[in-house]
């Protein structure tokens, strides 16, 4: 018995030791020294209550809110001029409250929706130009505050960026000017969003990094099974809002060749390449979006997740189920 007991502590020295030493090394990225991530912390901490609330909100309140949240605005207009990159706390345990930053997600999503509500009274006063570029920093926002982070705060990202295209698609389709601008925004920001894999890949780094002892053994073992899943749901998530940001681009584009030609093109190869994204293919299929003239508009979106044409029943934002 006391040689089996002294087998089994050798088996897990040496387990434990192995978990140590295993996997590539990894250097975290280096934040900044002037972070634009740590501005817009501060600055979320002094939006105005019930800046989220802004779809429930009557116009006087919505215009009292937004006259609140002006100045703060204009910090985070500071902030995003900044280099702005995740700062992760690389000592972190998985699943501990240093690596759980709650509150840093929910000012990102705080910020993204007073700058919403922003864009909304500017709309309902008829400021269409100004309305873009609140929807523009919207945009940036999501593709930037991920920067350097783990998978959740991509997942943050992502709904900042599609709260930013939801703007973006409510602007005037008659205002050729702002359409233009809207062109180059999608165009200049859609590439800035970290790819999912390159995210994955950073956290599994980071639980290679703290997670330690015999109990973890076998985790660090299995990562990439562990985050099949979710780099599935990654993957998915990114595919979505790659097409969704390439079908905004389009409709922009057709309505600003319907207000300069006076009539739809009767190709997506007909409009102009001027500040077109490197892609607009539908990245569901690799493939040309689907794209039909009617009787007096046309008809746009991407084939979905079965990459097959079924006929053109959408969500709200041109993709089929």
């Amino acid at each position: 018995m006391p040689i089996l007991g002294g087998v089994l502590i050798l088996l897990v020295v040496l387990m434990v030791v192995a978990s140590q030493q295993e996997g590539p090394t990894f250097t975290p990225p280096v934040p900044p020294q002037n972070n634009g991530y740590d501005q817009l912390l501060e600055a979320a901490k002094l939006l105005a209550p019930r800046t989220g609330f802004y779809d429930e909100m009557d116009d006087q309140e919505l215009a009292k809110i937004v006259e609140q949240n002006r100045q703060v605005l204009e910090l985070v207009d500071t902030a995003l001029k900044q280099p702005i990159m995740v700062p992760v706390d690389w000592s972190a345990k998985p699943g501990s409250a240093g690596s759980l930053r709650l509150n840093d997600w929910t000012a990102t999503r705080s910020i993204a929706r007073a700058l919403a509500a922003q864009a909304r009274w500017q709309r309902l006063n008829g400021e269409h130009r100004a309305a873009l570029d609140s929807a523009g920093k919207i945009y940036q926002l999501g593709a930037n505050c991920a920067r350097g982070g783990l998978l959740n705060d991509y997942l943050v990202g992502l709904a900042v960026l599609g709260l930013g295209l939801d703007e973006l698609r409510r602007l005037d389709p008659t205002d050729s000017k702002a359409m233009e601008a809207a062109l180059e925004t999608v165009a200049s920001h859609r590439e800035d969003l970290e790819h999912a894999y390159d995210v994955i890949e950073r956290e599994k780094a980071y639980i290679r990094a703290n997670a330690s002892g015999f109990v973890c053994w076998q985790m660090r073992r299995n990562l990439d099974s562990m985050f099949d899943a979710s780099a599935q749901g990654g993957f998915a998530a990114e595919r979505r809002l790659a097409a969704q940001q390439n079908l905004l681009w389009l409709h922009l584009a057709l309505h600003l060749y319907h207000l300069e030609q006076g009539a739809w093109p009767t190709s997506l190869d007909d409009l102009p390449t001027v500040r077109q994204p490197q892609s607009l293919l539908d990245p569901f299929s690799n493939q040309p979006f689907v794209y039909r003239l009617t009787a007096d508009s046309y008809q746009l979106y991407s084939v979905g997740e079965n990459s097959i044409d079924d006929g053109g029943q959408t969500d709200e934002y041109g993709l089929q189920p």
